[in-house]
């Protein structure tokens, strides 16, 4: 299918679902309180609460991993939670380093699935998903990535969709329960060293989380959108929607722009420049909120390019590089003294 259709069925989708909330949750209000979570709400229907307030999952004792690719093992990991209740999507996907780890040995990335419209999930993880998350581990990482409740599925009505999305947190519960997961059952990881990375969709959940999550040490996110309200009134005015106060609010929430003054790791931000689905506006406008707010952070942006390819091949290889400086400050300028004679001599 043509990339222009593909965005404006995309379009079209995100309409229905704007309009299913406006139609089937004409009530929800939001609670005036402050919490550790994007939003909480009133409506006693939805039950929605904050993660901390979510049960944790139950991790399984013993999970088998299985070779991956040269230098690489897999393992499925399903947690235990009630399909009906926050965090259902429990499927995880564990890949490590070959070879045996000693105790704290390793770093971590957490790796939400992209592909969610923003105001619902992504679903769960899927073969699609692998190419992220098999570089990190090439490189000497863990990997734990991660589904998100609120997946979208045929036949089945949008608001349903939208209700699990904002029991689960905007997705913190299975970020949540996945690190919970690496603590608990992953002796190799040091716990100084989880990082959470995302793409698109997936990267406003990392924004989020380590918005909201202290013992996350530091978050990368690709082609993120930043300010959700924003976005999606653009992409409301493309099919004359206009989304209701209570849709904004909800948005406005669940939106990374909101709670960048909570942000207390490094972020680096990754944008291309001919990305036509997110546009670049949205990283450079958090990076200047993120800088005037003192934080700690790094965009890159690059010429060209597109949403999906760029963050691949560009994206992720420094992303690699600029986690591992953090990892290793006292040799991380002879990196960078490297790689930029590397660039020179190419």
């Amino acid at each position: 299918m043509p990339r222009w259709r593909m965005i404006w069925l995309g379009i079209v989708v995100l309409g229905l679902i704007l309009r299913a909330i406006a139609v089937f949750l004409p009530e929800v209000t939001l609670a005036g309180r402050q919490m550790k979570q994007p939003y909480a709400l009133d409506d006693p229907a939805l039950r929605a609460r904050d993660a901390d307030g979510v049960t944790t999952a139950k991790f399984p004792a013993h999970f088998a991993f299985r070779a991956r690719c040269p230098g690489v093992v897999v393992a499925d990991v399903t947690l235990d939670v009630d399909k009906n209740k926050p965090g259902y999507e429990s499927q995880l996907r564990v890949y490590m380093p070959e070879g045996r780890h000693a105790r704290g040995s390793l770093g971590c990335v957490l790796v939400g699935k992209a592909g969610g419209m923003i105001v619902v999930g992504s679903g769960p993880i899927a073969a699609s998903d692998e190419p992220e998350a098999l570089r990190y581990a090439q490189a000497g990482f863990a990997v734990v990535a991660f589904g998100q409740d609120g997946g979208v599925q045929p036949n089945v009505n949008g608001n349903l969709a939208l209700i699990k999305f904002i029991a689960s947190e905007a997705g913190l519960v299975n970020a949540r329960n996945a690190l919970e997961f690496v603590l608990a059952s992953m002796s190799e990881v040091d716990p100084k060293r989880i990082y959470v990375a995302g793409h698109s969709s997936a990267g406003t959940t990392a924004l989020l989380f380590a918005e909201h999550e202290s013992r996350i040490q530091a978050c990368v996110a690709f082609a993120p959108v930043t300010d959700v309200p924003a976005y999606l009134a653009r992409l409301g005015d493309a099919v004359q929607i206009k989304p209701s106060s209570t849709e904004v609010e909800l948005c406005r929430m669940a939106c990374p722009a909101t709670h960048a003054g909570k942000l207390s790791c490094p972020v680096l931000l990754f944008h291309a420049e001919g990305d036509t689905t997110v546009a670049v506006s949205e990283s450079r406008s958090f990076a200047n909120r993120l800088q005037g707010q003192g934080k700690s952070m790094e965009l890159v942006t690059v010429p060209g390019g597109d949403h999906y390819q760029s963050m691949l091949t560009q994206g992720i290889p420094r992303a690699i590089e600029w986690l591992e400086d953090l990892e290793h400050p006292e040799t991380a300028a002879k990196r960078k003294r490297n790689r930029e004679e590397a660039k020179q001599a190419a």
